[in-house]
């Protein structure tokens, strides 16, 4: 029988290790314990934001507007307000841009680089477990839709 590598070994007792809690969770979600159906949609949410900033990022730099050249007048550049969709476009662009100036920006915190990606990545994995456990996505929020 093949050995196994120490990274493997660790892998499997960890899984081993985690196995009694992730099956806790995964029966506490699906008899849709209210606490953490609240989590699971404070947690749909963030991958949403998150998705729609990335995909407003992605269209802004097709459209070399990221950043806009010239900067928009009047926008300074701690305004972050990305959501405000009624704005010009070009506006948009320099406050999604700011935004992520700042996120590029904050200063590591307890060995996180990002505390802004920390938080969509433990967002994804609570919406990840509980699609795995058989629970639907939430409803997309109206203003994501």
């Amino acid at each position: 029988m093949e050995e196994l590598s120490g990274d493997r070994r660790e892998r499997l007792a960890a899984r081993e290790l985690a196995a009694p809690q992730v099956a806790t969770f995964a029966e506490r979600l699906q008899n849709r314990e209210p606490c953490l159906l609240e989590e699971l949609e404070r947690a749909f949410r963030i991958v949403m934001v998150e998705g729609v900033r990335n995909a407003m990022i992605a269209a802004f730099q097709r459209l070399d507007l990221w950043p806009p050249q010239p900067p928009p007048p009047g926008i300074e550049d701690d305004d972050c307000c990305y959501e405000d969709v009624n704005s010009p476009v070009p506006v948009i662009a320099q406050r999604l841009y700011n935004d992520d100036v700042r996120r590029l920006l904050t200063v590591p915190c307890d060995g996180v680089q990002s505390p802004w990606l920390q938080r969509a990545l433990t967002a994804a994995f609570i919406v990840d477990f509980a699609t795995e456990v058989g629970l639907p996505s939430p409803e997309m929020p109206p203003t994501q839709q």
